[in-house]
């Protein structure tokens, strides 16, 4: 018998990687005895852990406490979500998020949107770490790619607040609206819309912000943030698998750690980066997509529920966000069944329905195109987090 501890600040994200793990463990018949260990009862594990400790495995990410327990146990450790400290224990492998795909992902999202202009918001209180950093950069690249310029938004160290946030607002002011700016983490996208919200500028339609991580804090927001958005089912699943790997022998613990990237599963549509055009009549056209319950599945449906002509809805879609609109109603129905299937528990067939297939292969072509797995395989990998039938 093995033994996985699992640890993790948050006891949302502990759930996701125990179901997670626990289900790698019954598809492989594996003899795993899995131990919980929030960080405020960790000290409770002092006397659990006393004793040899080769058959286990740490999988999770670390608080000081839970650093200082385990180094001093010397059980290998495989970090999620964040590089492990140096003097942490012998580490098997680093999953963490990957951020060039986050940058792609957060970039055509904007585009789609309706960007006119792009800023990438920089940490401005202290350097930024290297996920951070390389965050920023791939999102500039990525664009700089598509020709298109993406400003960094920061201002120098050692000013106050007050004149910081006038340096951010002077430098937005620059750009035309609607400016899509990538916020590194949620937590600074919200801070974010309340400065300019403070300023009197339209979210949703002076500026589109795009947050990372999808927390609890981006749904509760008003109005809602946009955000870029991670399976926790797909970090439990890669951790199980490299702990699998060490407790059967096939690997040893490597100097330097095996890292393992794990890709987004795409964005979290809300409010925040909903554009709000002033044409009333791409107003209604947008609406009649975004708020039915069974949205349009072709354009001519959706030109027919509208009102409005193909050749003109093509025409104001191109001025709008440089999209036909066959291809935003593709992405955005894809999205739709994305939010359905991480978020609900209906039916396959109810999200098909919902979402303008034509049946569940339709649906499992499509998605396994653009998210790289099937609506079933993807569901097990979002675990039971959040889910609620509407």
């Amino acid at each position: 018998m093995s033994r996985i501890y699992l640890t993790h600040g948050s006891r949302k994200v502990l759930g996701g990687l125990s179901t997670g793990v626990e289900s790698y463990a019954k598809r492989y018949e594996l003899d795993w005895t899995l131990i919980l260990a929030p960080p405020d009862i960790v000290e409770a594990w002092r006397d659990r852990l006393r004793g040899p400790a080769a058959d286990g495995v740490v999988i999770g990410a670390f608080t000081p406490t839970t650093r200082s327990l385990f180094r001093d146990t010397g059980i290998p450790l495989i970090a999620c979500f964040e590089s492990p400290s140096p003097h942490d224990s012998p580490v098997l492998a680093t999953i963490v998020p990957d951020d060039e795909q986050v940058a792609a992902t957060a970039a055509r999202h904007l585009e789609g949107a309706g960007a006119r202009s792009f800023a990438v918001l920089n940490p401005v209180s202290r350097p930024g770490t290297p996920a951070w950093v390389a965050r920023n950069r791939h999102f500039e690249a990525y664009l700089a790619r598509r020709g298109k310029l993406v400003h960094p938004v920061d201002s120098p160290h050692g000013k106050g607040r007050r004149r910081r946030h006038v340096g951010i607002l002077s430098d937005l002011a620059k750009l035309p609206a609607p400016i899509g700016i990538f916020c590194y983490q949620d937590r600074t996208a919200l801070w974010l819309c309340h400065l300019l919200q403070s300023a009197g500028l339209r979210i949703g339609a002076d500026a589109l912000v795009l947050g990372c991580d999808d927390s609890a804090q981006a749904g509760n927001a008003i109005p809602g943030l946009s955000s870029v958005r991670f399976a926790f089912g797909m970090f439990a699943e890669f951790a199980a698998v490299e702990a699998h790997r060490f407790l059967s022998g096939s690997v040893a613990v490597r100097s330097q750690a095996r890292f393992v990237p794990v890709p987004p599963i795409g964005v979290a549509e809300r409010a925040s980066t909903q554009v709000q055009s002033e044409d009333p009549l791409l107003s209604r056209a947008l609406g009649v997509v975004r708020t039915a319950r069974r949205p349009p599945a072709t354009v001519r449906a959706w030109c027919r529920r509208a009102r409005v002509s193909p050749d003109r809805l093509k025409y104001r879609m191109a001025a709008l966000c440089g999209m036909s609109p066959k291809a935003w109603l593709a992405e955005h129905l894809l999205q739709r069944a994305l939010h359905l299937l991480a978020d609900t528990d209906l039916p396959l067939a109810e999200v098909v329905a919902r979402c303008g297939f034509t049946d569940r292969s339709h649906l499992a072509k499509r998605f396994r195109q653009r998210f790289g797995c099937t609506p079933a395989r993807f569901r097990r990998r979002m675990g039971p987090l959040n889910r609620a039938t509407p």
